[in-house]
């Protein structure tokens, strides 16, 4: 098992109460742990048969729903990792974020809540893990999103407002959940925004257009992300129009 230790700024960014954390010395550095020792998630493998029977039915429901989905993108993939940061307005995002991962070429994998999962066992088996914000275990579901994002093959989606919110809202506010992976960045992994935009115009369904963009910026912190995210949202919005 990778061990992954969660630095200063990490702590800092989760200062809500929820966990109890203490920190010691080790190398003459300052680090931090967990107060108690949490279980390992499970490794579940990816079930293919699974996999392809939900992605089946969520084409086949797709046809009936929307006139078209349309990726709008182009252009290179580079090697490694990604972390997909996808804003969440509706039951079809996990969907999205699939065939974002399948455009791209990665195993798919996905942060859910737990009871979301516990509701629907077989999400377990296609890539979703579970998250419980507000509780210790909280940091065991951004280790595994580390050890996940250690794998090259593996795009993993987080959507960072922690919950669904209308897609109408004008400014997305991350959950500071995401500091506990963002401070600890190491350059192996790739981090990506999708941006979901619907639109119906003269037609009975809607199109939905998936517009991506690379972070390219040193600045890791959850602001730098927040500000970057909701700063090319518009930009994307701006494009949507045209």
């Amino acid at each position: 098992m990778v061990e992954i230790t969660f630095n200063k700024e990490a702590i800092n960014g989760y200062q809500a109460g929820l966990i109890n954390l203490k920190y010691f010395k080790v190398r003459n550095t300052l680090d931090y742990i967990a107060f108690e020792n949490l279980p390992d998630m499970d490794e579940r493998r990816i079930d293919q048969f699974t996999l392809k029977w939900v992605t089946g039915w969520f084409r086949l429901l797709g046809l009936f729903l929307f006139k078209r989905i349309r990726l709008d993108y182009d252009g290179e993939v580079p090697k490694g990792a990604i972390l997909l940061l996808q804003n969440h307005f509706s039951w079809w995002d996990g969907y999205f974020a699939w065939l974002i991962s399948k455009k791209l070429g990665k195993r798919f994998y996905v942060m859910m809540l737990k009871e979301q999962i516990n509701a629907r066992p077989f999400l377990s088996k296609v890539g979703a893990f579970p998250v419980s914000p507000g509780k210790r275990s909280i940091i065991e579901s951004f280790r595994h999103a580390s050890r996940l994002l250690s794998d090259d093959n593996n795009l993993v989606t987080i959507f960072p407002e922690g919950e669904i919110k209308s897609i109408y809202k004008p400014q997305i506010k991350f959950k500071p959940g995401i500091s506990l992976l963002s401070a600890n960045y190491n350059y192996q992994y790739h981090i990506l925004f999708s941006f979901v935009f619907v639109d119906y115009f003269s037609s009975p369904r809607p199109t939905v257009t998936i517009r991506l963009h690379w972070y390219d910026s040193n600045d890791f912190s959850v602001e730098a992300l927040e500000s970057a995210y909701n700063n090319e949202f518009v930009d994307m919005a701006k494009k949507q129009i045209q």
